[in-house]
């Protein structure tokens, strides 16, 4: 068996024998006893970070100082060629270095939240490490006090990426020699808190009809206002604007949910070959069960809407791709189109809604419009219409059931 491949600044273990000189080769060899022995001689493998393997080695008069002088040596090898961290490096830094280190392994999205974490927990401004060095990072104590903050005021998820981060760093920083070991494993477990100020959802509830009518209203007047000039007394949005074409699509997707009932999934994968604009249908191949591969009938306004983006858009590849790429085959990310979502619920006031709440509006709609029930399931494709009745139609305890008291003889 071959011997396992090592990962650029991994260290394999310090080996100790006795040794001899040997005065014909002018070098040390290996000792077959004890007493002919005359120093100790300590190896270790190492791979640089070039790719190269090399085997150092040190002869001293005693077994620790032949460990320490090769330790030594790994030292000195891991540091030369490009700039590496010590104890004394700054923490963020450092991080930054093992980031960059670890850029071309890690996914678009996960290099993206590790970017993230890094610049709004680790090196945050009131951040509890960011004047700290390695060193001193590397505090089971700090470090705890620096993901426990970030738990409670940015989420959990946060500070899973921010613990990814530093524990990713200071484990490289004990391979490297630079600490005795990483104290993230000592911090424990993450507290389960929320971040401060979210609102609760309300995964039981509809729009009522005006609110979704305002909602819809508001969508659209947010396209319009990106157009108009800034009042001289308007202050100015804070961060980057956002883009009419990224508005558009909000505004074509929310009445396309509320009209179809789709699901978030299906619309992000709806395409144009999809579509027939001509007999007013849409064709959803559906991401959970057989039942949500379905035809949906198109009203004559959201069919109107849906041309229009054709002829804005073009008619290739998906209806709502990511909105600023200009690629019409790059999918438009989840966790962005949730954003966006957020943003249009939160300034409509309905800090209380969820993108699934458009579909929750449109059962409830029918079904108070007395439409059959499985007919409702067969539209939003449910493979049971137990799960439309049990799932998405509330119960009401306190409604006036005189009606059925009618029917009940005395």
């Amino acid at each position: 068996m071959g011997r396992e491949r090592m990962e650029p600044g991994q260290v394999g273990e310090v080996q100790t024998g006795r040794v001899r000189y040997d005065d014909a080769t002018r070098s040390y060899k290996t000792a077959t006893s004890a007493r002919e022995a005359d120093a100790w001689r300590a190896r270790v493998r190492v791979r640089l970070w070039n790719g190269k393997s090399a085997d150092l080695r040190a002869v001293a008069s005693t077994q620790r100082k032949a460990e320490a002088s090769v330790r030594e040596k790994v030292r000195a090898a891991l540091s030369t060629g490009e700039a590496r961290i010590s104890s004394s490096t700054p923490i963020v830094k450092a991080c930054e270095m093992w980031l960059e280190d670890r850029a071309a392994q890690l996914s678009p999205q996960t290099l993206k939240d590790y970017r993230g974490a890094l610049s709004r927990v680790i090196a945050a401004p009131d951040s509890p490490v960011l004047a700290l060095t390695v060193g001193q990072a590397n505090d089971a104590q700090v470090l705890r006090r620096l993901l426990w903050r970030a738990t409670e005021e940015r989420g959990r998820g946060a500070a899973k990426h921010a613990r990814a981060v530093i524990g990713g760093t200071l484990k490289q920083a004990a391979a490297d020699g630079v600490v005795a070991a990483s104290a993230v494993p000592m911090v424990g477990a993450l507290p389960k808190a929320e971040p401060r100020g979210r609102t609760e959802r309300d995964t039981r509830r509809a729009f009522t009809e005006t609110e979704l009518a305002d909602l819809l209203a508001l969508a659209d007047a947010r396209v319009v206002a990106l157009g108009l000039p800034l009042a001289e007394d308007a202050e100015k949005p804070k961060g980057r604007p956002p883009t009419v074409a990224k508005r558009q699509a909000v505004a074509d997707l929310v009445h396309l949910l509320a009209h179809t009932g789709m699901r978030i999934g299906e619309a992000r994968a709806l395409r144009w070959a999809d579509l027939d604009l001509t007999t007013r249908t849409l064709r959803v191949e559906g991401t959970k069960t057989d039942a949500a591969r379905r035809t949906i009938a198109l009203s004559p306004g959201l069919a109107a809407r849906l041309t229009e983006r054709a002829q804005r858009e073009g008619m290739r590849g998906l209806v709502f791709p990511a909105p600023t790429a200009g690629d019409p085959e790059k999918p438009w990310e989840q966790k962005q189109v949730a954003t966006a979502l957020r943003d249009l619920l939160d300034d409509a006031g309905h800090d209380w809604a969820t993108p699934h709440t458009f579909r929750r509006t449109l059962i409830t709609t029918l079904s108070a419009m007395n439409v059959p029930l499985r007919q409702v399931s067969d539209w939003v494709g449910h493979k049971d219409s137990a799960i439309t009745a049990s799932a998405y139609l509330g119960r009401s305890f306190d409604s006036d059931k005189t009606g059925i008291a009618d029917l009940i003889a005395d």
